[in-house]
């Protein structure tokens, strides 16, 4: 009853987006023209959902350890390392090895290796993921609660964790020009960016939010209230539009600076979106805080964990037996999205709700993640 409601919502509209472009994606990336605009491009928007979780994440984190006003000690850091496993572990363990027995079926050999960077959360650095691909965000967020005592430590009254967060925003900043500037960028290759440094900047404009928010400073009037949420919206966009190659390379040489300014600028907007969210009232702080947007955001965990297999294998029978138009991949985003949640709410009641019914999680609800 104490959670941050829109915060819920957000995360609604973050898996939604997750599920709805992966099922596009298993079918072809099919267009749909409206007045010569591709319609499924513009909702492929929603495919920057993990940005979001990111985001919210870092959010989360700051009020949790604002609210406990600890320093960090080795104790209190192993007590949060342990409490952030209880969190997320339980759910993952269970489908990364559910992956891996489907994956031992198809195949015939059992992922063994990967299985067990899985386990220790080092899944990125295995080179390729057989499992499951969604389940690479999961090592990143693990990766960013180990950093989590070079913006706390030592600083109990908080004077510094502003500078230290600003300081490791801009050395991931710095470290995103260096690695695009080492691709050609034109040609179209997949640039990796699953590690921690490529990925902070999305955390950081989390906790930053995070921090205006305690301190109750008010958004400029601009940014309050539905306007405040459509220009949220749009600077999230123009990020998303920096990341695509239609975009950056007009740029020519300079296409790199543009590439690397496409996720801090995606996530600005997302990080404005819940200050606007949290702070003001709107149309769509209502519809996001609504009952059916808030029960999907409490099992969008377990919902993220479970759509990539329950996608797939609706995706290539719809298409095998029914077609692959447009209509067919709705339907079976539709069916994806229905099955999933079925499968949600059973991963939810056994391997997460144990968690939030301890007693010193119940007090503090509102600031877990």
């Amino acid at each position: 009853m104490n959670r941050i409601k829109p915060i819920d919502g957000l995360r609604t509209l973050a898996i939604v987006g997750v599920m709805w472009a992966h099922v596009w994606m298993f079918f072809g990336n099919l267009p749909m023209k409206v007045a010569n605009i591709d319609v499924n491009r513009f909702l492929a928007f929603g495919g920057i959902g993990v940005d979001l979780f990111f985001v919210i994440s870092g959010f989360c984190m700051y009020l949790m350890h604002t609210h406990k006003n600890v320093i960090f000690s080795t104790e209190s850091y192993k007590q949060f390392i342990i409490k952030r496993w209880k969190r997320i572990a339980p759910a993952f363990y269970v489908a990364v090895i559910s992956a891996a027995f489907f994956y031992f079926v198809k195949n015939g050999v059992f992922p063994f290796k990967s299985l067990v960077y899985h386990l220790f959360f080092i899944n990125i650095f295995n080179g390729q993921n057989i499992l499951s691909p969604p389940f690479w965000s999961l090592s990143t967020e693990w990766h960013f609660y180990l950093i989590l005592p070079l913006i706390f430590i030592a600083d109990k009254l908080g004077k510094w964790i502003f500078t230290r967060i600003i300081i490791l925003m801009s050395i991931s900043l710095i470290l995103r020009f260096w690695l695009f500037h080492g691709y050609n960028l034109s040609s179209g290759i997949t640039v990796p960016g699953y590690e921690i440094w490529y990925r902070f900047i999305e955390f950081g404009f989390g906790m930053l939010a995070a921090r205006f928010y305690i301190q109750q400073n008010k958004l400029p009037g601009l940014l309050s209230g539905s306007i405040g949420f459509i220009i949220s919206f749009c600077i999230a966009f123009l990020g998303r539009a920096f990341m695509t190659a239609d975009f950056f390379s007009r740029f020519g040489k300079m296409d790199f600076i543009v590439r690397a300014f496409g996720e801090p600028v995606l996530t600005l907007g997302f990080a404005i979106m819940i200050l606007n969210l949290v702070t003001t009232t709107s149309i769509f702080e209502r519809i996001i805080s609504s009952s059916p947007f808030l029960f999907i955001g409490r099992i969008s965990y377990s919902m993220y964990l479970w759509h990539w297999p329950i996608a797939v294998w609706i995706s290539y029978y719809i298409g095998e037996m029914i077609g692959k138009s447009v209509i067919d991949m709705e339907l079976a985003f539709l069916l994806t999205f229905v099955a999933t949640i079925g499968v949600a709410i059973v991963s939810y009641h056994f391997l997460e709700a144990s968690y939030f019914k301890r007693p010193e999680v119940e007090k503090h609800l509102q600031k877990d993640l």
